[in-house]
């Protein structure tokens, strides 16, 4: 076995490795040069700079030769060889060898068996002034395996052991955490970070848009989506969002039970997407809704993972993505036939037509849009209508706010208005407390010039992760975090669209999501007419949040099932 190091950090090549080998006790300065010629064997490079193995080779030439200073030790089991460089002090404790801990002791030490194959995740600074660094000695790999089982979980063990910033290398990548307030405005409003180009090979990968086309399109669909989903236009959508969701509650029957998380999915999937696509994108059949809602569910719960990998290595994702893309071009090529010409007849998705550059394009950011419509609406009405129907008080303030505005509830398809919902904050208060306890683990920007985050640089080239998971369970901006607590509410400024200091759930900046005033709306207004229609009788305890995913609002970890019946 041969650890090759690399003072300079760069992969040493696997051509000619040729430079002397230091002689047992001359200087480096006066060694003697000779050459090694190394049988067949497994190499691995290890930068002293990062403190972990970047690359593995195979030495298969027999007359490779290996460069920098070595040391040779014998072994029953064959030679090994330490390749160090000039300044050995710098690897320390890094070398990665049973009782080796360094150059002097790794001379002394007793033949032992390796323990490459043992999980040896390591955190240390690349330099003095960079944060934290969590990998393996798995080359490119690095802690993907640890991070990517319960990302959650990861996190809260990582802060816990290296405070609020640190950095992890995972698939050839390293990503830079910041779980606390401390760097949230340089992550909003430094122009040394660049939203772009740290979701581009994500979008890429999920809805096969090329990288040029991304740059070219990103500037103006986002303005395009701000304007028209911004609050001075949800009354557009609210009319038509209503009748929708009541149509798709009728398909729920008088009465049944079964896992909430499926009935709010039921509703909501076919309501908003015949909201802002136009009628007839979502199958009218029950067996083809349910086909729809079964590729777009399992497109959803592996969007993260196959936006960082290659699509084969997930062949039911991908199944389902090419099923969705194929739909899309049906209703791509029905709202080009039927697009008219008055702005305030179209669908969004015909807005986003008459505003892409390359229509060949249109099914991929349709599907993309579908998505973002879905992926994070949806679980957090989920989660509003749980702790609602878990809080016995909060529950009887809800329903007498809407006896209030409606009258005795039960009454059969009531018209909910924009002006409804404005007399109705604490059901809004609701689905913002939602959105806090479940908001996403990270959102993401590339570091393009190094900035500086608390007393750490981070370097360019990094992904830096703001997490409002944890930056909304920070007491000195949510007393009792961990708490469902509408009243907070009170204090943010509502009606001039402004949110609590510190509630970061719909990003920040230029770049805050551009439909977040559409998601408030349709999930306040699926609560009104969902609780107003029904009522309940909870079979199970509330679940906990899943610790499986960093991007998009927490899924629950366990069914929660429900009877539910139609008021008297």
């Amino acid at each position: 076995m041969i650890i090759v190091a690399n003072a300079g950090g760069r992969a040493i090549k696997r051509r000619k490795l040729s430079r002397a080998i230091q002689s047992k006790g001359q200087s480096p300065n006066r060694q003697k040069h000779a050459c090694a010629t190394l049988p067949e064997r497994k190499a691995f490079v290890l930068s002293p700079a990062k403190h972990r193995v970047t690359q593995m080779f195979i030495c298969n030439h027999p007359n490779t030769r290996i460069h920098c200073g070595i040391q040779k030790q014998e072994q029953n089991h064959g030679d090994l060889y330490l390749v160090l460089p000039q300044r050995p002090h710098r690897l320390t404790e890094r070398i990665c060898w049973p009782g080796a801990i360094s150059l002097e002791e790794c001379q002394r030490s007793q033949p032992q068996q390796p323990k490459f194959l043992r999980r040896a995740a390591r955190s240390s600074p690349r330099n003095p002034s960079s944060p934290p660094c969590i990998g393996s000695w798995i080359p490119w790999v690095g802690a993907a395996f640890q991070f990517g089982k319960a990302p959650l979980e990861f996190i809260e063990q990582a802060r816990s052991k290296h405070g609020p910033v640190f950095t992890v290398f995972a698939l050839g990548k390293r990503f830079t955490f910041v779980t606390e307030e401390e760097g949230a405005e340089a992550f909003f409003k430094s122009k040394d970070l660049n939203f772009e180009q740290a979701v581009q090979q994500a979008v890429e990968n999920a809805v096969s848009v090329p990288a040029e086309a991304f740059y070219q399109n990103h500037g103006t669909l986002y303005s395009m989506m701000k304007g028209k989903m911004g609050p001075s236009n949800l009354h557009m959508f609210t009319g038509t969002l209503c009748r929708e969701l009541h149509e798709h509650m009728g398909h729920l029957g008088t009465k049944g039970a079964g896992d909430l998380n499926d009935l709010v999915r039921h509703v909501m999937y076919p309501a908003v997407v015949n909201t802002l696509f136009g009628k007839g994108i979502c199958p009218t059949s029950q067996s083809e809704l349910k086909e729809f809602e079964e590729h777009f569910q399992k497109y959803d719960e592996d969007f993260e993972y196959a936006s960082q990998m290659p699509e084969c290595f997930l062949r039911n994702w991908s199944k389902s993505k090419k099923w969705l893309l194929k739909l899309f071009e049906k209703v791509v090529s029905d709202a080009e036939r039927t697009n008219p010409s008055e702005t305030t007849s179209k669908t969004l998705l015909q807005h986003l037509l008459d505003n892409l550059q390359g229509k060949h394009l249109a099914p991929s950011y349709g599907l993309l849009m579908l998505w973002a419509s879905q992926a994070n609406a949806v679980p957090i009405a989920f989660w509003t209508l749980v702790f609602i129907l878990s809080y016995p008080s909060i529950y009887e303030k809800v329903m007498e706010d809407l006896t209030s505005v409606f009258g005795k509830a039960g009454k059969d398809k009531i018209e909910v208005s924009e002006e409804d919902l404005k007399n109705l904050p604490f059901i809004k208060w609701c689905t913002l407390e939602a959105i806090r306890l479940r908001s996403p683990g990270a959102i993401t920007k590339k570091v393009i010039n190094p900035i500086r985050i608390q007393n750490f640089t981070v370097p360019a080239g990094d992904m830096l992760m703001l997490s409002p998971y944890w930056l909304h369970r920070n007491p000195k901006y949510f007393p009792d975090p961990e708490m469902f607590k509408p009243d907070r509410w009170k204090e943010a400024n509502l009606e001039k669209n402004a949110f609590l200091d510190s509630f970061v759930a719909f990003g920040g900046g230029k770049h805050q999501c551009p439909g977040r005033w559409f998601a408030i709306m349709e999930i306040q207004l699926f609560v009104v007419l969902f609780l107003y229609k029904y009522e309940f009788v909870l079979l199970d305890a509330v679940p906990k949040e899943s610790p499986l995913h960093l991007v998009g609002t927490q899924q629950p970890l366990a069914p929660f099932r429900v009877q539910y019946k139609c008021r008297a």
